[in-house]
């Protein structure tokens, strides 16, 4: 596993580092980072599968960091000294939260976390061509989803965007529907990428024949066929334009 530290208390990142080439000799610490711009070049350069970073970087939040890399198979795990950023790092699906002054099991805990992630991750690769057969399931134009204690076949044109809730996803439907899913994000961009979808920000993913209009600027957005808008962030915002002039 590569790891990526970002704080910035040369202490706490010392104290964190200690841990870490003590207790996980085994494990890669491939960066330490100090700041967004410096944790954004080590992510992009590196490849780290697990980020652990304070959330209050100085005059920056570490949250910000993921409007420049790809965290679509990245580990998070959140550090800070104050409990009311919790609910938000869980929106941003990390794997653990933990309240400084931590201590060994507090991280061992977390890191025994990501494992069990990573290997699930393996199991979805090695099994990604039976994931390509599931659209075949009902047919090509359709998939099974399964949500709220049953299997819904639906049909692809159907899906206005797909939301992700942590480890589950909701699908919006036409007609203002919605079901949620076991499954999360990363599998339903896989199962439709050569089905219209672009994915426009790290927790969605939208139907590019219900894009309706695009809002260019810093808080780009796209307004879709349910009157619903959803923002494009700035990584994803070249790969939304460039389909679009494809």
């Amino acid at each position: 596993m590569k790891i990526l530290l970002i704080e910035d208390d040369l202490l706490a990142i010392e104290y964190l580092e200690k841990l870490i080439n003590t207790h996980f000799p085994n494990y890669l610490i491939v960066g330490k980072a100090r700041s967004i711009k410096e944790a954004s070049k080590i992510c992009n350069a590196e490849r780290p599968d697990l980020l652990i970073m304070e959330i209050q970087l100085k005059q920056e939040s570490s949250f910000d960091l993921f409007e420049y890399i790809d965290s679509s198979q990245l580990n998070v795990v959140f550090t800070s000294r104050l409990p009311e950023f919790a609910f938000k790092a869980i929106k941003f699906d990390a794997v653990d939260y933990l309240l400084k002054p931590y201590g060994l099991e507090d991280l061992k805990h977390a890191i025994k976390r990501v494992e069990v992630r990573l290997k699930l991750n393996q199991i979805m690769q090695n099994n990604k061509d039976l994931l390509k057969l599931d659209r075949h399931t009902i047919g090509g134009n359709k998939i099974m989803v399964y949500g709220n204690e049953k299997m819904n076949p639906i049909s692809i044109e159907h899906i206005v965007k797909i939301k992700s809730q942590g480890a589950y996803s909701d699908i919006y439907l036409v007609g203002n529907k919605k079901i949620t899913s076991s499954k999360h994000l990363g599998l339903y961009e896989r199962l439709l990428e050569d089905k219209h979808f672009v994915r426009i920000h790290d927790n969605c993913l939208v139907n590019a024949e219900q894009v309706v209009s695009y809002k260019p600027g810093i808080n780009a957005k796209v307004i879709l066929k349910d009157e619903t808008s959803e923002s494009v962030s700035k990584r994803k915002k070249r790969d939304f334009l460039t389909y679009f002039r494809a």
